[in-house]
């Protein structure tokens, strides 16, 4: 795994993707414990599939970045901070719930 350049490319049109997120995980710690057997399962999924480093976008907590990840927009565009979001149609802050993002998500799972 050290030496190996990984490339991803998109899925075609209608082949599925999974997309695992460890939320909190180190991805120092992820790749060591990988090479050196102690997650024999993450090493299968690591050499079959793909593995990057993912960079947070502010504010750096779970629902702002999983909400970045599932749009493909950084915090200014798809408006979630947090467990709230800033909704300029109301002109008021509310929490989110199922119909509370202004983007689509690039996939529905």
């Amino acid at each position: 795994m050290k030496d190996k350049e990984q490339r991803f490319s998109f899925p075609k049109k209608g082949q599925k993707m999974i997309l695992m997120g460890f939320d909190g995980a180190m991805p120092y710690f992820v790749k060591r414990f990988a090479e050196e057997g102690k997650t024999p399962n993450t090493a299968r999924l690591i050499k079959s599939g793909f593995f990057a480093d993912a960079y947070s976008t502010p504010p750096c907590d779970t629902p702002t970045n999983w909400a970045t990840i599932a749009t493909g927009a950084d915090t200014g565009v798809h408006g979630v901070t947090s467990n709230s979001m800033y909704g300029p149609d109301v002109g008021s802050w509310c929490v989110i719930g199922n119909n509370g993002r202004r983007l689509r998500p690039i996939m529905i799972i």
